[in-house]
């Protein structure tokens, strides 16, 4: 959805909830468009790594923009209140079958290239999504076994002990993330 369009175009309240109500269903019945581009993409050439890896990873940033739209809508059906930036606003049943889609493409990527990179990491944000906190574990630390220096598995997996409630360990890939960083930046 261009929203710099639809602020250009001044849309009323009506109009504006109108738009976000189409976006809405477009992305949970055909996804976004890059989502819906990908998916064509693999279904032309099924054996290209790259997009079925693009794919997984589009379809996740779906879900991040039904969950942007779900509270645009929440904002115009109670005007005044407040957004709590951490509320989820999307069915967690809708989120959970388009997060299982990417999945399903991650694991194609892997059926295709049992070492492509990157996969791990990416299976990771989406198990933290789902709350499948032991999934996503495993998948950070393999992402850690297959980049060392990968701080951003480092700090997604000391986001994941955080939220099952393990701040010793928290704290510890906290700290990695930070040297990490640290690190890649010096060697720049």
């Amino acid at each position: 959805m261009n929203f710099d369009l639809l602020d250009n175009l001044k849309l009323d309240h009506e109009g504006m909830a109108k738009a976000i109500a189409q976006e809405i269903d477009t992305i949970v019945n055909q996804g976004g468009n890059d989502s819906a581009r990908l998916a064509e993409e693999v279904a032309r050439t099924p054996e290209d790594m790259m997009a079925w890896f693009d794919l997984g990873v589009a379809i996740t940033a779906d879900v991040d923009m039904l969950d942007y739209l779900m509270s645009q809508k929440y904002v115009m059906e109670h005007p005044g209140e407040e957004i709590d930036e951490n509320t989820q606003y999307a069915d967690a049943d809708v989120k959970n079958r388009l997060y299982e889609k990417a999945l399903k493409c991650f694991a194609k990527v892997l059926e295709l290239d049992p070492d492509y990179y990157g996969v791990q990491y990416q299976k990771g944000i989406v198990y933290a999504n789902m709350r499948n906190y032991a999934e996503a574990e495993k998948c950070f630390l393999q992402a850690l076994r297959d980049d060392a220096e990968d701080a951003s598995a480092a700090h997604d997996l000391a986001m994941v002990y955080h939220d099952m409630g393990d701040e010793e360990r928290c704290s510890k890939y906290l700290e990695m993330a930070e040297r990490l960083v640290d690190s890649n930046s010096s060697e720049l």
